[in-house]
């Protein structure tokens, strides 16, 4: 990243995010957890490019469910369940 960027980023955000602006408490979050679970330390400009591949993955999977959208996997895992158990016995 050139200096001028850096220099940016190091104010705050530099685009938005899905949920929102990126922060550099949230880049250094995302690095901590980085760290603790792979064991690999990521610069400032690598945590945010994978932050935000990140966060746009999860705005294109994630969506809330309706409690009727949950009723019915509800329902549709009581009617299947028995089927998945007798199919490994």
């Amino acid at each position: 990243m050139d200096a001028a960027k850096k220099t940016e980023f190091n104010k705050g955000p530099l685009v938005s995010a899905p949920r929102g602006p990126l922060l550099n408490s949230d880049i250094e979050k995302f690095q901590s957890l980085y760290r603790s679970e792979l064991g690999i330390e990521l610069s400032d400009e690598a945590a945010y490019e994978k932050g935000m591949k990140l966060l746009r993955l999860m705005s294109l999977v994630y969506k809330p469910m309706t409690k009727e959208e949950y009723a019915n996997i509800e329902d549709h895992r009581h009617h299947t369940k028995s089927l998945l158990t007798n199919e490994f016995e």
